[in-house]
């Protein structure tokens, strides 16, 4: 089975969507359901570190100016 996930569906819209159908309106609370069961299975654990605030990095690469990446010149 292959699922995608579209953010402009909403679960509120699917389920009114569904109303009139009882083995649909189930299936997408079960869906729901797995859905949270899989991110706190597999996700909700993970601690996701902030990245160095600017006044923590080194003077020297506070003054240096941001230019863009080192390796694309756009205009060559």
């Amino acid at each position: 089975m292959i699922t995608v996930l579209d953010p402009q569906i909403s679960y509120e819209g699917m389920k009114i969507d569904y109303a009139d159908d009882l083995m649909l309106a189930k299936h997408l609370k079960q869906s729901k359901s797995n859905l949270f069961n899989y991110f706190h299975e597999n996700y909700a654990h993970v601690v996701i570190s902030t990245p160095p605030s600017v006044n923590s990095l080194s003077p020297s690469i506070q003054t240096q100016p941001i230019v863009g990446s080192p390796q694309k010149s756009f205009t060559t």
